[in-house]
């Protein structure tokens, strides 16, 4: 777990200590965290198309899983990040994500049939469809909805 906080605090350095916050100021809650989404995707992307980054889902299928999970990740870390006004709950967060998805529960239930990459990972439809509706909560918890400037 050391390791992947490690790995993840490199990356939550600049988009939740810094570009969330930012976007956030700039344009709201829901806009920023969608936009730092946005970009935190398009970082992982050249890793999903040109490195060993991906599953044995349809291409098509599995970017679309990965970008909603980025996406609702991202809600949920920039609240979060917004809510806590630390850093290192989106760290923990993202850690937790790395060592348990990619670690341990994406091999002990590697492909087990035809359609088992479809669910799993993430680039099946379990994991995003958790992640985004977790994400509504943060959102519908979010400063607009609550009619407030600040989490």
């Amino acid at each position: 777990m050391a390791l992947s906080m490690a790995f993840a605090l490199g990356e939550e350095i600049g988009w939740r200590g810094f570009l969330a916050p930012q976007l956030a100021a700039r344009f709201g809650f829901k806009t920023g965290a969608l936009l730092t989404g946005i970009v935190w995707t398009v970082w992982h992307l050249p890793l999903v198309f040109f490195a060993d980054y991906n599953s044995a889902s349809p291409s098509w299928f599995g970017v679309t899983c990965f970008t909603a999970l980025m996406l609702g990740m991202s809600v949920i870390m920039a609240w979060l990040r917004l809510r806590s006004g630390s850093l290192w709950t989106a760290v923990v967060f993202h850690a937790s994500h790395n060592q348990f998805i990619q670690v341990f529960f994406t091999p002990a239930t590697s492909l087990r049939g035809a359609k088992t990459s479809l669910a799993i990972d993430e680039f099946g439809f379990a994991l995003p469809t958790i992640v985004v509706l977790v994400a509504i909560a943060c959102w519908r918890n979010s400063p607009a909805a609550n009619r407030s400037t600040e989490l």
